[in-house]
């Protein structure tokens, strides 16, 4: 290059001797050599698991760098929530569709690069449930009302009645103490996505 000051894009890391050659206006010409290194830019990679609304997806960081190491992270997760700056966050997507995820990863010295992979958020099943009565003594049962993700069938239930157990649909229980118990109902549908309502 002749330029005073230029600027050049180097396509591998590694040690390069730069020289410059200076020519004055009586001719008189004198150079210099010196050796700059270029750093490797990370590799930025990164996985998720399964991701469902209203639940926490867990965000995995795959990025390497040869003969360096990575001193720091930054997660936009394209919600509009705020930045993280874990190396494997966790997040709660609030509503299921396709989410641009940006990571930007930096190394010890200074060099940075980022990847945007698209996550999509799987829709959840919508829980509720009642009960034909309210009885000390006598059988209760509990109706299943949950709504499934449309297109598909809930496939499993679990129910904690009070600290009693069942993986039935639409269970029984008998509450010999008249007390407020806490029922909650766990239902997953063909997606894998559980969601969870307790009363």
């Amino acid at each position: 290059s002749t330029l005073d000051n230029p600027s050049v894009e180097y396509t591998a890391s590694g040690t390069f001797d730069v020289q410059l050659t200076l020519t004055n206006a009586q001719g008189c010409v004198t150079s210099s050599v010196q050796p700059i290194t270029i750093r490797p830019l990370p590799l930025v990679e990164f996985d998720t698991e399964l991701s469902c609304e209203n639940l926490n997806t867990q965000f995995t960081d795959l990025t390497t760098i040869p003969s360096d190491n990575i001193s720091s992270w930054q997660w936009d997760f394209g919600d509009g929530s705020p930045l993280s700056f874990d190396q494997n966050p966790e997040h709660i997507f609030e509503e299921s569709g396709e989410y641009n995820v940006k990571l930007i990863t930096a190394s010890t010295n200074g060099c940075f690069d980022s990847l945007v992979n698209v996550v999509t958020v799987l829709p959840a099943p919508t829980p509720e449930f009642s009960t034909d009565r309210l009885c000390v003594g006598v059988p209760l049962s509990f109706i299943d009302e949950s709504a499934p993700v449309e297109g598909e069938l809930i496939t499993s239930w679990a129910w904690d009645l009070a600290g009693q157990f069942s993986d039935q649909q639409n269970p029984e229980v008998i509450f010999d103490v008249p007390l407020d118990y806490e029922i909650s109902l766990s239902v997953t549908s063909e997606n894998l996505c559980t969601a969870t309502e307790t009363k």
